[in-house]
């Protein structure tokens, strides 16, 4: 199931979770954001990676300024990279959000 939230399977699920219990983890991972460890790690990396990104660009304008060049930072390449730019396993379209309802429907087997 989602990371063995609940049991292993989506019978465990059924069998184990209370309403309540979903509306919780529902609520906790519309804020913290997904619980696969993969994707978590990819977001710090990439979050990192645009802090390293943007730190360079600015060093390279220092440096180019020193010696009496005039470069902008925003005439640098990846000066305005996003976090997406760093993690390829993110859809490029969000996905349309489920709510507690759409939730509650699969455990209770409904379509």
């Amino acid at each position: 199931m989602l990371s063995g939230v609940g049991g292993s399977s989506l019978q465990e699920a059924k069998e184990r979770l209370t309403p309540d219990e979903v509306s919780r983890w529902a609520d906790y991972i519309h804020r913290r954001g997904s619980l696969n460890v993969g994707m978590r790690l990819e977001q710090g990396f990439a979050m990192l990676a645009v802090v390293l990104r943007r730190d360079i660009a600015s060093l390279m304008v220092a440096v180019n300024r020193a010696g009496g060049g005039n470069v902008r930072i925003d005439d640098l390449a990846g000066s305005k990279a996003t976090m997406a730019d760093f993690m390829p396993h993110v859809d490029s379209e969000p996905e349309q959000e489920s709510d507690i309802n759409d939730v509650m429907r699969i455990l209770s087997g409904g379509r």
